[in-house]
């Protein structure tokens, strides 16, 4: 068992553009990881949207994870827990230019890394490849 550490990560992120016309921007920043209680908790922010189609629908883990968007950034007043592999926001969760939101990635304790996907409503994907160990890493796929 590895001893109990928090890691608390400076403003670390990733940008990307997708290969189409409409530009996106997805910044994610990790602000906290809890090797002791095996979570990840990520900001999301995403930027450069042109149109309501564009919105974030869904988003995938695979392996199989435990998703929950926090409310605030905290764990305090969580507003929604998914326990699928592709998850659905509903309509007050989709997120459009220039929006932040906060989720938690429950049940990370034995992986090295996992995937990332993100779903917009015009059916472009765009997909991460998050390695935990040692450090948190992010590689857009």
């Amino acid at each position: 068992m590895k001893l109990l550490t928090n890691y608390c990560f400076l403003v670390y992120f990733i940008c990307f553009t997708c290969c189409a016309s409409n530009i996106k921007q997805i910044k994610i920043t990790p602000i906290k990881v809890a090797q002791e209680q095996a979570y990840i908790k990520l900001i999301i922010n995403i930027n450069n949207l042109s149109n309501a189609h564009d919105e974030l629908v869904a988003i995938e883990t695979n392996p199989k994870l435990q998703v929950t968007i926090l409310n605030q950034g905290t764990d305090q007043g969580v507003t929604k827990k998914f326990n699928l592999h592709k998850i659905a926001l509903p309509k007050h969760y989709q997120v459009q230019m220039n929006d932040n939101f906060y989720i938690k990635i429950e049940d990370t304790g034995l992986l090295k890394e996992f995937i990332l996907n993100f779903h917009f409503l015009n059916h472009q994907e765009q997909s991460f490849k998050i390695s935990l160990l040692p450090n948190v890493t992010m590689e857009e796929l």
